[in-house]
């Protein structure tokens, strides 16, 4: 099962220790953009996997829900940072 506070705050870390690698600003749609790529390759992934179609629709959701409350951390961390824009 999903921790949604872990999912969270490791999206903020990592975004935190970016800012140290990087001095420029991330824009906000090529974040979406590459959720969206992410999302869609893991899909893939778990379309491929040899499961019932409940488990992989069960798979699919827990993964869309971790992947937004990461990349909310991510956002929000960089928004902290004044970073995004």
């Amino acid at each position: 099962m999903m921790n949604p506070i872990a999912a969270y705050y490791d999206g903020a870390l990592k975004a935190a220790f970016s800012v140290f690698l990087f001095s420029g600003v991330v824009r906000e749609q090529h974040i979406d953009g590459a959720k969206e790529f992410i999302s869609r390759f893991k899909e893939l992934e778990i379309d491929s996997m040899s499961v019932s179609q409940n488990q992989k629709d069960e798979m699919k959701k827990q993964w869309k829900q971790y992947l937004e409350l990461y990349v909310q951390g991510v956002k929000d961390e960089l928004k902290r940072e004044k970073r995004l824009i």
